[in-house]
C-alpha cells in the first residue's frame, strides 16, 4: 500500500491507497469504474482516483489543494497499466437474505478446463463482442455458485450444471450493473494472469477462447483420461499439458 502523511489547516491527515491491481477493495473497484463509464472528460475522471482510492472524506476533499493531489495520483500509476488484478475481490455475493452465492479462488486457481473452455470462454467473448447484458449473468453464474453441503475438496462451490447456471442468471440479473462489471473486470484481470503464464497455449492453436470448439474432447483419450477425466481437470494442469503437446509438435517440425 501507499501511505501519505500531510498537515492541512494545522492537522495530519494520514491516508493511504493501493499500489496495485491486486490491493484494490471490491468497493474501490465499482467506484472507480462508474468514474471511468461516466461521460465526464478524462482529466477530470483522473482528478477523482485520488479520493476513490486514498478514499477520502467529503469534508477534507472540499479543501484538498490541488499540488497536493497531483503528488498523491503519482502513487497511482497502476490505473493506467494493463488490468492485472488475479486476486479475486469478492469471495461471495449475497444477493437476498436467503442466497449467497460463492467465487472462485485466486487466479481462477480452481475452474476446471471444463469450465474455463466451455463456459467461461465463451460467454466472456460473447459479451465482449455484443455486449449481451444475458451473457454476462450467465458468466457471472457459472463463476458464483451456492456452497456444497458435503465432499468440499479445493472448491466449496457446488458442481456446473446447465440448470444451475440457468436458475443463477435469473438471480443475478437483478444485481447492480456495476456490480456485474466489475466482477468482469476481475475475471479479465485473472485471464490476463492465465494468458500471460501460458503464452504458447494461447497463441495459433492455443485460441479456443473465441471459437465455438471443445479443446477438451480433442485432448481426451489420453494422459489426462477419458472425456469426464478431461473435463474435470484443474485448468493450469490442463494448460501445462496443452504447452507440452505444442512444443513436442514444435521439436518434431523442427526435427523432420
Amino acid at each position: 500500500m501507499n501511505k501519505a502523511s500531510f498537515e492541512l489547516r494545522g492537522k495530519t491527515h494520514h491516508l493511504q491507497a493501493p499500489a496495485s491491481w491486486n490491493e484494490v477493495s471490491f468497493a474501490q473497484l465499482q467506484a472507480w469504474l462508474v468514474v471511468l463509464q461516466s461521460a465526464m472528460p478524462d482529466s477530470d475522471k483522473l482528478k477523482l482516483a485520488v479520493p476513490v482510492f486514498y478514499e477520502m472524506k467529503p469534508a477534507l476533499l472540499a479543501r484538498f489543494p490541488e499540488s497536493l493531489r497531483v503528488q498523491l495520483a503519482a502513487a497511482l500509476r497502476f490505473l493506467s497499466e494493463k488490468n492485472q488484478l488475479d486476486r479475486w475481490l469478492a469471495p461471495k455475493l449475497k444477493l437476498n437474505w436467503l442466497t449467497t452465492l460463492y467465487g472462485p479462488a485466486d487466479k481462477l486457481s480452481n475452474l476446471t478446463a471444463h469450465e474455463f473452455f466451455n463456459y467461461t470462454e465463451l460467454l466472456y467473448w460473447q459479451y465482449k463482442t455484443t455486449l449481451d447484458v444475458g451473457a454476462l449473468d450467465a458468466l457471472i453464474a457459472v463463476l458464483y455458485r451456492e456452497k456444497r453441503v458435503a465432499g468440499v475438496n479445493n472448491d466449496i462451490r457446488v458442481p456446473l450444471t446447465d440448470a444451475g447456471v440457468a436458475k443463477r442468471a435469473k438471480m443475478v440479473a437483478k444485481l447492480p450493473l456495476i456490480v456485474k462489471i466489475s466482477v468482469l473486470f476481475n475475471y479479465e484481470g485473472c485471464r490476463n494472469f492465465i494468458t500471460a503464464a501460458h503464452k504458447k497455449a494461447f497463441s495459433s492453436k492455443g485460441k479456443p477462447s473465441k471459437k465455438r470448439f471443445d479443446i477438451t474432447l480433442s485432448l481426451s483419450g489420453g494422459p489426462l483420461g477419458d472425456l469426464r477425466y478431461t473435463r474435470a481437470v484443474n485448468i493450469y494442469d490442463f494448460l501445462a499439458h496443452l504447452e507440452n503437446l505444442i512444443e513436442r509438435e514444435e521439436n518434431l517440425k523442427k526435427a523432420s
